[in-house]
């Protein structure tokens, strides 16, 4: 029994070791700031409704105007979004937004490879939402306040 015992502990500390490391998961606790245009007519969104947003499931803002997506391609931040507001993997989010567009129910986020074309895109586009590394400079863009 004893050799048992002892290979299950060093399976432990192992598994619990990798898991923690920042090789298993980077950042995926990475801290986001949620960011939208200017015209926006909301100041503050609960998690549930950035969840609603992101999904297809609220499509325009509390005054009419249309919301338009702003997404990260990949990366931490984007994982950190995806696991922290959607619940969804990068997999997941990207299959269920191919599902919509086959659909016929919504159409792809804009996606961008960094935060200065996500800052800039929603900078100039009305009704644009999308996150950003909370460390990121964002000049004069709307930082949305989570509920």
């Amino acid at each position: 029994m004893r050799p048992v015992n002892t290979l299950y502990a060093v399976f432990l500390a192992i598994t619990s070791s990798f898991c923690s490391s920042s090789l298993f998961i980077p950042q995926a606790f990475a801290d986001v700031q949620i960011i939208a245009n200017q015209g926006s007519s909301d100041d503050s969104l609960s998690k549930k409704d950035i969840k609603k947003i992101f999904l297809g499931k609220k499509t325009k803002w509390d005054n009419g105007k249309k919301i338009v997506l702003a997404t990260m391609t990949k990366g931490d931040t984007h994982a950190a979004f995806l696991k922290k507001y959607t619940g969804k993997t990068e997999a997941q989010f990207k299959n269920f937004w191919k599902k919509q567009v086959f659909t016929g129910k919504g159409q792809m986020p804009k996606k961008f490879a960094d935060t200065e074309k996500v800052i800039e895109f929603v900078a100039k586009t009305p009704g644009a939402i999308g996150y950003i590394d909370a460390g990121s400079d964002v000049g004069s863009i709307k930082k949305i306040d989570i509920k």
